[in-house]
């Protein structure tokens, strides 16, 4: 997690890469859904 803020911070900081960092933040929530659906499979 830590790579991914240091990544987004210095996109922020710098270029400011929107593509980037809309990639980034779709694969996130990708993560995190995937990460709610497996939480339901354990119960």
């Amino acid at each position: 997690m830590e790579t991914l803020q240091e990544c987004v911070a210095h996109e922020n900081a710098n270029q400011n890469r929107q593509p980037i960092l809309r990639q980034l933040a779709e694969r996130a929530n990708e993560i995190r859904a995937e990460e709610d659906g497996a939480d339901d499979l354990c119960e």
